[in-house]
């Protein structure tokens, strides 16, 4: 069974690994064929005869000085060493690290993005069976000093952004974020009735101090600015969020989505980048109200 389990996870020390991508002159002699090759055969010895740790250091040493540009490794080669070096830090007990080396190839996706749709299928289902072994190790969610766990976190929230949203600009309101609506309006984000100040923002009605949306038109020659009421638990009421830059967007049907421009915010008071924020609303009667949250947002107790 165990004989079977290595051959499914460890496909990188395949030949099918080599393959793919144009490999460039590496600058570094560690970095040559013949060297890159010694590596990989010294971490299977190693790994077959359960030395995790040391297996797991061969190919880190590989992975430093040969995984940038200038490294020299095709692209399934590279991906293929990061695969065997994920799967030697798990059966090492490093989870994390684990974690760590296979962020860039954006598993939490269930649609592959470019880097890991450029590997050989099965390497990318390898990839895919190494980061559900190690993902476990954050389900307890991130410490403010995990910053792997965190990453984790950020990359499953944002697979399960909606999409579809586009930035339309309004021609009515040029000097503030504002998004154009099918019907010819725009919804706008005016300023705050109070200037946002991080040392007594917890003391402040949130309506004060974070920005306000209105509805602005033109009929009979003039704009029209129709200020709204924020839903209540969003993220543009929340003191931790609304002092940060916004991007609106919306889609065929009309909803509006906003997201932090920098996603996941930096936040106001504290500083952290806890989670990913997508607020989708619909307007109604006048009114906005909030259809989907994606990360439920800090508010003070």
């Amino acid at each position: 069974m165990w004989a079977l389990f290595v051959k499914c996870v460890l496909i990188g020390l395949t030949v099918l690994a080599l393959g793919g991508g144009r490999p460039v002159a590496a600058a570094d002699p560690s970095c040559e064929a013949p060297a890159v090759a010694a590596a990989r055969g010294a971490f299977k010895s190693a790994y077959d005869a359960g030395r995790f740790a040391d297996a797991g250091a061969m190919l880190r040493e590989v992975m430093n000085a040969c995984g940038g540009p200038s490294g020299g490794l095709s692209t399934a080669t590279l991906g293929a060493i990061a695969n065997d070096l994920a799967l030697a830090l798990h059966r090492a007990g490093d989870d994390r690290a684990c974690l760590d080396v296979l962020l860039d190839y954006d598993l939490a996706q269930s649609t592959p993005g470019a880097r890991l749709a450029a590997l050989p299928p099965a390497l990318q289902r390898a990839m895919r069976f190494n980061w559900n072994l190690c993902v476990p190790a954050c389900a307890g969610g991130p410490s403010a000093f995990d910053a792997t766990c965190a990453s984790v976190a950020a990359a499953t929230q944002t697979a399960k952004m909606v999409g579809g949203f586009r930035e339309a600009a309004c021609p009515l309101a040029k000097d503030t974020t504002a998004v154009a609506l099918p019907d010819g309006s725009c919804l706008a984000l005016l300023p705050s009735r109070k200037p946002f100040d991080y040392a007594t923002a917890q003391e402040e009605s949130a309506r004060d101090i974070c920005p306000i949306p209105a509805l602005i038109s033109r009929r009979d020659g003039q704009t029209r600015t129709t200020k709204l009421e924020t839903p209540a638990r969003s993220f543009l009421l929340s003191p931790e969020h609304c002092c940060a830059p916004v991007r609106l967007g919306v889609d065929a049907s009309g909803r509006i989505a906003a997201t932090p421009d920098d996603n996941p915010p930096e936040g106001c008071l504290f500083g952290h980048r806890t989670a990913v924020m997508q607020d989708i609303f619909q307007l109604e009667g006048g009114r906005l109200r909030l259809v989907r949250q994606l990360s439920a947002p800090w508010f003070p107790q």
